[in-house]
C-alpha cells in the first residue's frame, strides 16, 4: 500500500514539473507558495529519514523512497525563485544565495 502511494506521489510530482515552464504566467504569491511547499517536503523527507537512521522507528525499506524523494524536490530548487516571487521575506529566500552554491 506504500509503494502505491509513493508511486502516485512521485507520478503527481512528475507531472507537475512538466509545467514548471508555465511559471512566466503564475503569479509571485502562487510561486511563494510552491516554493514553500517544496521546502516543507524537503523538511518532511529529511526529518522521516533522521528518525529511520537514528533507529526510532522501524525501517521497512523506506529510507530509499525518502532520499528519492529528497532528490526529486531538490531538483525543483533551480526552478522555485522565478524573476518578481521574492514578495515578502522568507527563510527560504534569506538562504537563496546557500542553495544556489549547491547547484
Amino acid at each position: 500500500m506504500q509503494r502505491k502511494i509513493m508511486g502516485l506521489m512521485l507520478a503527481g510530482l512528475a507531472i507537475a514539473s512538466l509545467s514548471l515552464p508555465g511559471f512566466a504566467d503564475t503569479s509571485a504569491k502562487d510561486a511563494k507558495d510552491y516554493r514553500q511547499a517544496i521546502m516543507e517536503s524537503m523538511g518532511g523527507h529529511i526529518g522521516a529519514a533522521s528518525m529511520l537512521l537514528r533507529g526510532l522507528v522501524d525501517d521497512h525499506g523506506q529510507l530509499a523512497a525518502h532520499a528519492q524523494g529528497l532528490a526529486n524536490s531538490a531538483s525543483e530548487l533551480k526552478y522555485v525563485f522565478p524573476e518578481g516571487s521574492n514578495i515578502d521575506d522568507s527563510e527560504a529566500l534569506r538562504n537563496l544565495g546557500t542553495t544556489r552554491k549547491i547547484f
